[in-house]
């Protein structure tokens, strides 16, 4: 997670953004998880996941709106006529990600929807977005052909209701004492149009520099590390990460995949193991002596069964870290690789026979009169018929837990971005200042 200012390209998030009550992921691991709510209370976890990396994603293009001295918010707050066009363009494109996320937490499902709307301000949003629709389609689009058209009583008129809006939802800002990245979404654009207002109507630059003062203590806010701020955020969204993962401590099967790596000081690498390995026995295992045999009828000497092994079940998965795009971090996945069967009875499966020394397998008894082609011995492990079906509640659990530590993830990158957001937004200011002292 790269926390230096850099030029954030303004990638495509959908050609067409479909937002639904069920939507879905939009990267392989981010697919929606719905288990049994006998297990997890019927827990969905796409959806807010999907609110995080839209927001992500409007980030990017705010950090573009603020990111240089010749950047559009530059241009915006000191009225540079010149650079009107590219003034307009980014602000379009700011709003159209902001829209994308008031659709995308509109569309959530309720018990998501309130606690979104609240973090991310979204009443604030949407005025402010309806702010800077006016000031462009009333303000700069006229200037682009009539730079004189600000000086007209009316289109002052205008401006100085625009400014009356930021000004009512910047202080609507302040009272909520919210200085946490979801303020990166509204702050920026909020404070180009309220200096730009002013700019543009010729208050005395003493003004400007009271009004630019305010938005420096909200910006500082932001970057200290009090409660509420973007470091504080993202300090609860790693301790919430770790403990996510390890309510698995005590799960043999996210053991063996070594699920601790995963903490945000691990090295980010799993293991290949078998997910499940059945050895199909001569005998059951309470008939086998001289291994130890656990309670779930499975052990690490299977190696020592070779003799009576009549068949061998094998899928492996693993635990894997991989770049998402979207949001420009490391998520963790969870794979389950393909299926191999070894029968005595199917030669042409029979190609490797023993147990592989250290891996753990159950052990299944059979019925020596029958034929275990690998179409039966599917059949059996779908009915559920091997101890190795205890295993099915591990992976649902390690698929929830997988998800919602992948979403405090996003929180993470999330506010890595908002922090980028709010130090541009420091820098212009400052410059601001500077040159109007």
């Amino acid at each position: 997670m790269n926390n230096q200012i850099k030029m954030y390209k303004r990638r495509e998030f959908l050609s067409k953004l479909v937002l639904t009550s069920s939507l879905g992921f939009f990267s392989p691991i981010l697919k929606p998880i719905i288990l049994s709510k006998s297990f997890f209370n019927g827990k969905v976890l796409s959806d807010p996941m999907t609110a995080i990396s839209i927001a992500k994603m409007s980030l990017d293009v705010i950090s573009t709106f603020s990111e240089s001295k010749n950047s559009a918010m530059s241009a915006m707050i000191q009225y540079q006529v010149s650079l009107l066009q590219q003034v307009i363009t980014q602000i379009n494109q700011v709003q159209d990600k902001l829209l994308e996320v008031e659709n995308a937490i509109k569309n959530l499902p309720e018990e998501f929807k309130e606690i979104l709307e609240e973090q991310f301000k979204i009443e604030l949003i949407v005025n402010i977005r309806a702010a800077a629709q006016r000031y462009t389609t009333n303000v700069l689009i006229p200037s682009l052909t009539n730079p004189l058209i600000i000086q007209n009583e009316q289109v002052k008129k205008e401006i100085s209701d625009i400014m009356y809006i930021c000004d009512q939802k910047n202080t609507s800002l302040q009272l909520m004492n919210n200085v946490g990245p979801q303020a990166c979404m509204i702050l920026p654009l909020a404070l180009s149009l309220n200096i730009a207002c002013r700019t543009s109507l010729k208050y005395p630059k003493e003004v400007i520099i009271s009004s630019l003062n305010w938005f420096m203590n909200i910006v500082d806010d932001m970057l200290s590390d009090k409660k509420g701020s973007i470091s504080d955020y993202i300090k609860i969204a790693a301790e919430k990460h770790d403990t996510i993962l390890s309510e698995l401590d005590s799960d043999r099967l996210a053991n063996r995949l070594e699920i601790q790596n995963f903490k945000l000081n691990g090295n980010q690498k799993g293991k290949i193991i078998p997910d499940p390995a059945i050895v199909f026995s001569y005998f059951p295992p309470n008939q086998i002596e001289g291994i130890s045999i656990d309670k779930y009828g499975g052990t690490t000497e299977a190696q020592a069964l070779k003799n009576i092994t009549r068949a061998i079940y094998r899928k492996d998965s693993n635990l894997y870290s991989y770049h998402d795009k979207i949001l420009d971090g490391f998520l963790i996945g969870y794979k389950r690789h393909y299926t191999r069967i070894y029968s005595r009875d199917e030669p042409i499966n029979f190609t490797s026979l023993s147990p592989i020394p250290g891996e753990y397998h159950y052990i299944y008894g059979i019925d020596s009169s029958r034929k275990y082609t690998a179409s039966k011995i599917i059949e059996i492990i779908e009915k559920g018929n091997t101890n190795a079906n205890v295993d099915d509640v591990s992976r649902a659990k390690i698929n929830l837990k997988i998800a919602e530590a992948n979403l405090e993830r996003a929180k993470i990158m999330f506010g890595a971005q908002a922090n980028i957001v709010a130090l541009n937004t420091k820098y212009r200011i400052q410059e601001y200042i500077n040159i109007l002292k």
